[in-house]
């Protein structure tokens, strides 16, 4: 099994702004599941 739990991004411009790409994200893959992030 493969588990992350609370996972975030997020991305610094070149302006000193933040933007956040994700945010407290859990993910759980089970064996013999298969599981694609785009």
């Amino acid at each position: 099994m493969i588990q992350i739990e609370n996972v975030s991004k997020i991305y610094r411009t070149q302006e000193n702004e933040f933007v956040p790409a994700i945010a407290e994200v859990t993910l759980e893959v089970r064996e013999n599941e298969f599981v694609t992030l785009v």
